[in-house]
């Protein structure tokens, strides 16, 4: 009676030993697709980082930043005075975003200048804006890498010290711009030409 008690006390026991293996083998698969779910979340990030670098080609200590143009839409009357003062149209790009580091109090203030990029232009208005390079140092510290452009436009003041046009501005992201024509309109500035 007492082998048979130890018996049926060796199988129950041998029975809970395998339930508990059973369970935990369960606990580490359920942890193993946990951890390959993380693993297909970082996959993913690291698809859109990879469409990233696609958009902005990296030359030796540069990034080259993708290719847009303005065009720039004048009044009959602009057009003519800029013809008649064999004025240029300047169109200038301003490159700007944030760094990484926000513990430094003079960058915040400053943000992350990227530099600039101007064109000047005569009898065509279309600036082309293609192989505009930024310094690749700057580009990685920022905290966007889909940062800000500013376009300003303004007469080459080659005729007069003033400014002869009144002209849209443009702020956008870089990747707004990519690929596309933008159009901006421009007038006289009438008392420019007195």
């Amino acid at each position: 009676m007492i082998k048979q008690k130890t018996s049926i006390a060796k199988r129950v026991f041998i029975t809970l030993l395998t339930l508990s293996l059973i369970i935990s083998c369960e606990d580490d698969t359920t942890s193993n697709s946990f951890v390959e779910s993380d693993k297909e979340k970082t996959d993913t990030l690291s698809d859109k980082s990879s469409n990233l670098k696609e958009d902005f080609l990296v030359l030796g200590d540069s990034v080259v930043i993708p290719s847009f143009e303005i065009k720039i839409k004048l009044t009959e009357n602009a057009k003519k005075i800029i013809k008649d003062k064999n004025e240029s149209i300047v169109v200038q790009a301003y490159f700007s975003g944030e760094f990484i580091d926000k513990g430094n109090s003079k960058k915040d203030e400053e943000g992350a200048n990227l530099g600039s990029h101007r064109i000047s232009l005569y009898d065509n208005y279309v600036a082309e804006f293609e192989n505009v390079k930024i310094a690749k140092e700057k580009f990685e510290q920022l905290s966007r890498k889909n940062f800000e452009v500013l376009i300003n436009v303004f007469s080459g003041r080659k005729s007069s010290p003033k400014n002869l046009i009144d002209c849209d501005i443009l702020q956008k992201n870089i990747l707004d711009l990519k690929d596309k024509q933008h159009v901006l309109h421009g007038k006289l500035i009438p008392e420019s030409i007195q």
